[in-house]
């Protein structure tokens, strides 16, 4: 069906809501990316073409999940695409069950649009200038409604919070990129557990940033307590497994599951927390690839993470993934946990900030970056070894570039790049 419409004389046409919007983006997306690479047949195109068919899956992914619940429809097909294709070597020959494979499955998400009615489109004349509005297909508040991938991870917190009552406890992990709500995510998670609803503040005690917060959340928490930990690797970090004080928070760890907590920790990067936590410890972890959205991972899984080149964990198939909501949203009213959360991080972290200054952080940093500069060594062709400031930089996200280069240049002239 053309859904290209022209009126003449009536304005420009409208938007459509955001989710249809989406969604035909996507489709258009993968239309071209399809018919370039037939024009092209380049490995490149082929790459795009494939990347342009899952973007359009995961989009799609939640009303499947919710048509599957409510009409009793299978997309098993199509949730094949949960898989990320990896890019195609130079050397490769793509054959034509590969070429099949992808544009059937693009046909196959075309008809799914069909089946909710996503390209069904009516447009009526409102009595605004410029008011056209979408009337048919996928329900306008059908973006608002709950997520199923969401309703399932609140349903397994619920569980969570029984099991902590039939004398056990949980360590959860969330990592992913900056700014994408890992905080907003475990918050939440946090307030279920603890509550066993989606509503109300938690004690300031139960949101942690730094090693005095987790010694006040142990010592002083209550039975059954959920807790939050702004960055993991403050606490649990790979390189200060034989740090006094990692000793004694991991003996602590006695008197948390004594008390029957819960915690649920956030952190950049899974590798940046120690192993032997992970392994022993954590009970699920979370992925969030972008912002709003997450991939479940229970323990069995995360046995399968490999490390990959980009120091980045190549993971299994998820559980499950789903969107989640934001505490702060633009167009809505902040919740007001959120508010609790912002007041309490100006408060703790004030009180780091006059006990620490630019200087003594960098410091620390060096050292650490000194003792372990085998994680910053770049090796260059023809030239001798550096330590790496990007690596730096990356390590500890919250340095600025020229702060990353200091620490660097501090490094480079107290340890011997050369040596094997």
């Amino acid at each position: 069906m053309n859904n290209d419409y022209v009126f003449d004389n009536k304005g420009a046409i409208p938007e459509a809501k955001p989710v249809k919007r989406e969604l035909l983006m996507k489709r258009q997306r993968a239309q071209e990316s399809i018919t370039r690479y037939n024009r092209n047949r380049y490995l490149e195109d082929f790459d795009e073409m494939r990347n342009a068919v899952v973007s359009l899956y995961y989009t799609l992914q939640p009303h499947l999940m919710e048509m599957e619940a409510s009409a009793g429809r299978d997309f098993s097909h199509l949730h094949q695409l949960q898989n990320h294709p990896k890019p195609v070597e130079d050397y490769k020959e793509i054959t034509p069950e590969d070429e099949k494979f992808w544009k059937e499955k693009f046909r196959e998400l075309q008809q799914a649009l069909y089946d909710l009615e996503v390209t069904k489109i009516a447009l009526k004349k409102r009595s605004k200038p410029h008011g056209y509005e979408f009337l048919n297909g996928l329900d306008h508040t059908l973006g608002k409604r709950e997520d199923p991938g969401w309703r399932r991870l609140k349903r397994n917190c619920i569980n969570m919070r029984r099991l902590l009552r039939k004398d056990t406890d949980l360590v959860g992990l969330i990592y992913g990129g900056n700014r994408t709500g890992k905080t907003t995510l475990s918050l939440q998670m946090c307030r279920l557990i603890h509550k066993g609803k989606p509503e109300g503040k938690l004690k300031s005690q139960q949101i942690i940033f730094q090693d005095e917060d987790f010694k006040e959340a142990m010592n002083e928490g209550e039975q059954y307590q959920a807790n939050h930990i702004d960055e993991m690797k403050l606490l649990f970090h790979k390189r200060d497994g034989m740090d006094t004080d990692q000793k004694v928070r991991n003996k602590m760890m006695t008197t948390y599951a004594k008390k029957n907590m819960a915690m649920i920790g956030c952190d950049n990067n899974f590798y940046n927390i120690d192993q032997e936590f992970l392994s022993d410890k954590v009970d699920f972890v979370i992925r969030v690839p972008k912002r709003g959205r997450f991939e479940f991972y229970s323990k069995g899984k995360v046995g399968k993470f490999k490390k990959g080149d980009d120091n980045k964990p190549i993971t299994p198939t998820p559980d499950f993934t789903g969107r989640f909501p934001d505490l702060d949203p633009e167009n809505g009213k902040t919740d007001p946990l959120w508010k609790q959360y912002r007041e309490v991080e100006d408060k703790k972290m004030e009180i780091e900030d006059d006990e620490k200054t630019e200087e003594e952080i960098l410091h620390e940093i060096a050292n650490e970056v000194e003792q372990n500069y085998e994680e910053f060594k770049k090796e260059l062709e023809g030239r001798d070894p550096i330590i790496s400031d990007e690596l730096i930089k990356y390590e500890y996200p919250d340095l600025s570039t020229k702060q990353a280069k200091t620490i660097k240049t501090v490094v480079e002239q107290k340890v011997d790049l050369t040596s094997d």
